[in-house]
């Protein structure tokens, strides 16, 4: 089972480096489960998630003959997605991030990252005047708004299989954003929209950079020395597996994701082979804004939680600032949606009324 940070058994020096885990720490941390568990919610939110699931049909509808918002649908997913993978991080220790599967999703969940933030982002800005007027009156006079909103993406994720802590914390993230949009959905859109806008995609080399410049040169150094031996660490580990599975006069079938244990039952098929040098040389946006950090090794990048309790990072929008954005926009998208219906459920009354 892998265990949270704070479940770590305590290293036996504070001191930076911090000492590696052995080979036997390694092997005793089940992260086959973890990735199956991370797959299978990922791939419940491909199948079953959508607008449809919560709003009632018409409205569902409705949202999606907005030429701004057609591809909602998509984006609901891939924000549920995005964020699932990128929030998850933080309740993993340093030598389960680094682990080739978990690398893999990582690397995988750019693009969705990329909509939890720039998509979201997109769609907040092009909400008018009145309608984010309408949504901060809507969350003032209308309370149980949030209440039935939170309720029913919390029923997406329980359906997914996201796990009780996870969905914990979205619901903390929902209530977050129920504040700020309530004390004026302009005025916090704008704010948003503006941090996306200052951010660019990043080289693995630029990103580097950066994170030596917040932890110095030496602590630095001492963390990425630390990633990429534990990285090397996993590869060798997996490569014996992937060497035990198979016989020798046959090509081993074992990808680098299912070679440390078999995948759980009922599992999605995994995600493609683990490759570092896949042209996987740039931090996106959405990446960088949940808090991912990158080191470069000889044959490829390794992704970190910049949040980690190793690599902190002072002066960056956290995770969960990425988070409540990707969270706001699915909101307000709902809220709006809500409206529109409302708007011409009163409009189809008054016209057969006239007619009448």
């Amino acid at each position: 089972m892998v265990h949270s940070k704070s479940e770590q058994p305590p290293s036996p020096s504070t001191h930076l480096p911090k000492p590696l885990p052995t080979v036997e720490h390694l092997q005793s941390l089940q992260v086959q489960e973890f990735l199956s568990n991370l797959d299978l919610s990922a791939n419940a939110i491909s199948l079953q998630s959508s607008l449809a699931s919560i709003l009632p049909s018409a409205e569902a509808e409705n949202i999606l003959t907005d030429p701004r918002f057609a591809h909602a649908d998509q984006m609901f997913r891939a924000t549920l997605r995005g964020a699932l993978v990128a929030t998850s991080l933080s309740d993993l220790p340093s030598e389960v991030v680094v682990h080739p599967g978990v690398q893999n999703r990582i690397w995988n969940s750019l693009n969705d990252m990329d909509a939890a933030v720039v998509e979201i982002s997109k769609t907040l800005s092009n909400l008018t005047p009145e309608e984010r007027a309408q949504i901060t009156a809507a969350l003032r006079s209308e309370p149980s708004l949030s209440t039935q909103i939170l309720g029913a993406i919390d029923e997406q994720a329980k359906l997914a299989g996201v796990s009780e802590q996870r969905r914990a914390h979205f619901a903390q993230l929902g209530e977050h954003a129920f504040f700020r949009l309530k004390l004026s959905t302009s005025t916090f859109i704008d704010e948003q929209v503006e941090k996306v806008q200052k951010v660019a995609p990043r080289p693995v080399e630029e990103a580097e950079r950066y994170l030596e410049a917040q932890l110095g040169s030496t602590q630095f150094q001492a963390q990425k020395n630390w990633h990429l031996t534990v990285a090397e660490m996993w590869k060798g580990i997996l490569a014996e597996e992937t060497r035990r599975l198979t016989s020798d006069d046959q090509p081993s079938s074992v990808s680098p994701d299912d070679a440390y244990a078999p995948p759980a039952a009922g599992a999605p098929p995994p995600a493609s082979p683990f490759n570092p040098d896949a042209g996987k040389k740039v931090l996106r946006v959405g990446a960088w804004l949940f808090g991912i950090g990158a080191f470069a090794g000889l044959t490829g990048a390794i992704l970190v939680n910049q949040r980690d309790s190793d690599v902190v990072l002072s002066g960056l929008f956290s995770f969960t600032a990425a988070a409540v954005l990707s969270i706001s926009g699915l909101i307000c998208l709902l809220i709006g949606a809500i409206l529109r219906a409302r708007a011409n459920a009163r409009r189809d009354d008054f016209l057969e009324n006239e007619t009448s």
